[in-house]
This record gives C-alpha cells, sequence and structure tokens, in this order.
C-alpha cells in the first residue's frame, strides 16, 4: 500500500470525524447512500467511507482509512491523479467526474464512475467523492441490447404477417416497418411502400372499417382480432385474419395470416386422406399400421375377417387385446405376431414371414416407419398366398415328373449305348466289322 511520509494522518481523519459527527443528520444521509463515499486528503489518504463502499470493496472500515486512493486505482499514480485533480479549479467547475477502475479487496476490477468535490474547512482541505458501479449499468444496457435484438429477430421470423404503423393525429396511420413473411404475402416490392398511407396501401379496405378499429386500438390501448375476411386488389388477394395491438410512442403493430394457402392445404391433405381411406376400404390386401405401444392405428376392411368384428372395434386395440377377439388368429400366431413386433421396432428393420392361417398360406412383411424425429410405427400387409403356393406345388409336381422321365429316357439311351458297345466288341473280337456307330 501507498503510505505517505512524515505524516500522521490520525488528526486528518479525527478532524472529518469531529466535522461530521456534529451533523447527524448529515452524517446518516452519507451512509444511507447508495453511492460509494471516499474522502481523503490532497495526498490521496483516505479519512472516511460509507458502507457502501465497505461492502463494494470488501475491505473492513479500519483497513480503507490506513490505505490510499491509490491502492484502490491500479492505473493510478499520485502525479497522474495531482494532474487530473489538483490542476482544477474547483471555484469554477464545481463538480469533476471521472471514470476509473476500482480494485475490491480479492482482486476482482470493476468500473466506477465519480463525481469529485473539494471542500474546505479551517484551512483544511479534503476530497470528497461519490463513487458508481458501472457494471450493473453497463449490463442493463447489454441486456436491452439483446432484448432488442431478440425481439427484432422474432419479429423477422415469425410465420405471420407483421406491420408497424405510426400514428399522426388526427387519423393518418404511416408504414415503418414490414417482416419478410409479410412481403412474401403480399406479393409486392413493400419497401418501396414505406412510410406511405394506411389508405393507400390498402385502396379495397376503405369500404371496412377496419382502419377505424385500428385508431379504436390506439385510442384505448386495447387489442383488436379480426374474423376471417376476404380481400383482393390488383397485388395482393387471400383470406386474411388480422390482429393488431399498441406499442410504445403511438405505434399500432399488426399481424395477419393468409388462410387461402392453409385452407388449399387442408383441402389436399383431406383429399389425399380421402385416397388413402379409399385404399384401406377397398384393398384385397390385409394391411395395418400399429404404433410404438402396438396398439392398431389404422386397418383396411379386409382384416375383419380375422376378427369377425367391425374395424371401428379393433382400432386402438392393443395386440395382446386380440386374444379375446380373433376367431380365426391362435392364441401362438398372436403371440408370435406381438414378438415380429418387438423385433421390427427394437431392430428398425423389414421382416418377412409365412404363416398357415385357417387352411390358408399368408405372407406377412412389417416395416417400421419414422415421423418427425423420433414417432416410431410399423406398417405392413397380409396376402394370401395360397394360390401361388398351390400353383407353385403344381408347377414342382410336373418338372419332379419331367425330371423322372428325362432319367428315364436317359438311363435307358445309355443302357442302349452299352449294349451297342458290347456287340461292337464282339465283332472285333471275331475279325468281324462293327455293326454300330457310336458317337460319344
Amino acid at each position: 500500500m501507498n503510505k505517505p511520509k512524515g505524516k500522521d494522518r490520525s488528526s486528518d481523519i479525527n478532524y472529518y470525524h469531529a466535522l461530521t459527527t456534529s451533523d447527524s443528520f448529515f452524517r446518516s444521509m452519507l451512509e444511507q447512500t447508495k453511492e460509494m463515499l471516499f474522502v481523503h486528503t490532497l495526498e490521496g489518504e483516505i479519512v472516511d467511507v460509507n458502507e457502501a463502499a465497505i461492502k463494494e470493496l470488501g475491505y473492513s472500515r479500519k483497513e480503507l482509512l490506513s490505505m490510499t486512493i491509490f491502492d484502490l486505482d491500479p492505473d493510478a499514480a499520485p502525479k497522474k491523479h495531482k494532474e487530473l485533480l489538483w490542476q482544477k479549479d474547483f471555484s469554477i467547475q464545481k463538480t469533476v467526474r471521472i471514470e476509473s477502475p476500482h480494485r475490491r479487496k480479492d482482486g476482482s476490477i470493476y468500473l466506477a464512475r465519480v463525481n469529485i468535490n473539494k471542500i474546505t474547512s479551517q484551512n483544511r482541505e479534503f476530497i470528497f467523492a461519490l463513487a458508481r458501479n458501472l457494471t450493473p449499468e453497463k449490463l442493463s444496457k447489454e441486456e436491452f441490447q439483446i432484448a432488442q435484438n431478440t425481439s427484432y429477430e422474432i419479429i423477422e421470423t415469425i410465420p405471420s404477417g407483421f406491420f408497424i404503423y405510426q400514428y399522426q393525429d388526427p387519423d393518418k396511420l404511416y408504414l415503418l416497418h414490414v417482416n419478410p413473411e409479410a412481403k412474401k404475402h403480399v406479393r409486392r416490392d413493400i419497401d418501396s411502400l414505406l412510410g406511405k398511407e394506411f389508405d393507400e396501401l390498402w385502396p379495397e379496405a376503405k369500404q371496412s372499417t377496419l382502419k377505424k378499429d385500428f385508431l379504436q386500438v390506439l385510442q384505448t390501448t386495447s387489442t383488436f382480432e379480426s374474423e376471417e375476411f376476404p380481400y383482393k386488389d390488383e397485388q395482393t388477394q387471400g383470406v386474411f385474419r388480422i390482429r393488431a395491438f399498441c406499442l410504445s410512442n403511438e405505434r399500432l403493430a399488426v399481424t395477419f395470416t393468409n388462410s387461402s394457402r392453409l385452407i388449399e392445404a387442408e383441402q389436399k391433405l383431406h383429399e389425399n386422406e380421402q385416397i388413402l381411406n379409399a385404399f384401406f376400404e377397398h384393398s384385397p390386401i390385409h394391411l395395418f399400421i400399429k404404433d410404438e405401444h402396438q396398439s392398431i392405428v389404422k386397418l383396411s376392411k379386409s382384416m375383419e375377417t380375422f376378427f369377425d368384428k367391425p374395424i371401428e372395434m379393433l382400432i386402438n386395440k392393443n395386440m395382446v387385446d386380440l386374444l379375446e377377439y380373433s376367431k380365426v388368429l391362435s392364441k401362438e400366431h398372436i403371440t408370435s405376431m406381438i414378438q415380429d413386433d418387438l423385433s421390427v421396432l427394437m431392430q428398425q428393420s423389414i421382416m418377412e414371414r409365412e404363416d398357415v392361417i385357417a387352411n390358408k398360406i399368408f405372407r406377412t412383411i412389417k416395416s417400421p416407419i419414422i415421423v418427425g424425429q423420433n414417432k416410431l410405427y410399423i406398417a405392413g400387409f397380409k396376402i394370401d398366398i395360397s394360390q401361388q403356393k398351390a400353383m407353385e406345388k403344381s408347377i414342382q409336381s410336373q418338372l419332379d415328373e419331367l425330371n423322372r422321365f428325362k432319367k428315364l429316357t436317359i438311363d435307358r439311351e445309355l443302357k442302349m449305348i452299352e449294349l451297342k458297345k458290347e456287340v461292337n466288341e464282339l465283332l472285333k473280337d471275331q475279325h468281324k466289322e462293327e455293326k454300330y456307330r457310336i458317337i460319344e
């Protein structure tokens, strides 16, 4: 710590203490203020601090009264400090404001704004400084900027159109801002329309009460939400729903959605759903979809043959429940189906098997289907391959018969060749000409 040489500061401390304690109100005010108080001599010796300074710096009062202001400022030096303060004419400039770093007892540093005054009493001069930690203030500004940027990002990325209008007395609404979604819906160069008045932007809306409703929102600081309504001009058309609410500085926020695309998408979805339902209704193949809990989500009409129950009674039933429903499927078969489902779910791979059910042969194929990121289903079908198997058996039987005929024919031919060879050999032994010509 910087220690002053050749001078006992106790007289300054005692004098200042006597000076301030004589006015209890003044002393109480200094202790209760949230700003840090430092009183020091012209040489920088600290003679008084308040509780706020003690709490912020982490030193005890006794420790601080043995220090100088240069111990608290890592960038300070007596010469620099004197050049900054001592040359100031406090009679002209009552208060000097500086920003200075302060070091706490634990070594951490914060930036402080310091208001400095000089006080004189009976030819004694003291520096009276009130300091405020700027970190919370700067954090608050940064947080505000982050919040502002976040709000802007939200406005720019929300899936609804977003307009901001500026109100001007008595009934004008000027366009200030438009987000990208609004530009996409209105199909025009909105940037060139910024600053235009509402009636100029939306000529067809003059026939409605929309602008009047917006002005009412500004006057009453209420919220307005419209029913769906059709709108069409040279560039914009659709079925819209609008919501309006107040912002600061007499500004109006208006969000809107164009439902026409949603309606088209819903119609397309409905059409696709009808096609799918018709396919499940009339398909000769037995189709099924189950969820990850092995509960039935969808079945083809043909599946009723296995359960002798309406499809509506089977939907949402678990495979275990089917043990009580089916008159065709055996307990062993349903148990094997459950095991197959678990295998498909766990291994997420395609499974294929053949079963005999009610004297018919069925091929079953099951496949995992992932919807979204983690929604897992089992989709599959059963197809009656009895006729195919019968045909395969008939064809195999014919092939077997042909093979037997071929075998008999070849064996007979081979035997004839052997006999001819023997005759030729006998003739050869008798020195006679061979009777048969054999081609190997």
